[in-house]
């Protein structure tokens, strides 16, 4: 038995281009979001400094933001009404910093995450 097309493929292939990618889109922005608590609670316990008040450490964040066009961002941050945080960050050539560190640890966990969703074909199930 032969296969016959009801539509040309030409007519449904952007309709699809477009769910494909919506589906990778929400996928990953699931990924981050599941992500966003373990790497916030990473940067509290490997936090290089000792922390006399306990405000830099609580104050560590990790957000999911939806931005257009970018799959997901995550940022990492301090509490912005602690004015010392930035210190911690670059003073002594980094040797307190925290977030650049965060960034190098989860950076490669998550896009591993979205590789393993993808070559299993996972995309919005």
């Amino acid at each position: 038995m032969g296969f016959k097309w009801d539509v040309p493929p030409t007519a449904v292939f952007p309709q699809m281009a477009t769910n494909y990618t919506q589906a990778v889109f929400l996928t990953g922005r699931r990924v981050v979001e599941k992500r966003a608590p373990e790497a916030e609670a990473w940067m509290k316990s490997n936090a290089p400094w000792q922390d006399r008040t306990g405000k830099a450490r609580a104050g560590l964040h990790v957000e999911v933001r939806e931005s257009p066009g970018v799959l997901t961002e995550m940022i990492f941050s301090h509490d912005p009404d602690l004015d010392y945080t930035l210190w911690l960050e670059i003073a002594n050539s980094g040797k307190y910093a925290i977030i650049a560190k965060a960034v190098d640890v989860w950076g490669p966990i998550i896009m591993r995450d979205l590789q393993r969703i993808i070559n299993l074909g996972l995309a919005a199930r």
